[in-house]
């Protein structure tokens, strides 16, 4: 996830904020949030989820993703 993440945030920089949080490190944040497996993604809008993606994942996938959560297809 490491590298799919690097890329996402190299690629989008100028439109989005990418947040690593280490679910040992922050277990209070981790039960707050969405996030049923480690690891996840969840896109906040406004400061508050609207999509999550669980398990590990593709660039291919975070795409599809931000797309549905963006609402434009894809």
């Amino acid at each position: 996830m490491e590298s799919v993440l690097a890329r996402l945030q190299i690629r989008e920089r100028s439109r989005l904020r990418i947040v690593k949080v280490d679910a040992d490190r922050r277990p209070e944040l981790v039960r707050r949030l969405p996030v049923e497996d480690v690891p996840s993604i969840v896109v906040f809008r406004n400061r508050k989820p609207v999509a999550w993606l669980r398990g590990r994942a593709t660039l291919g996938d975070v795409d599809r993703l931000l797309a549905r959560a963006s609402g434009r297809r894809q």
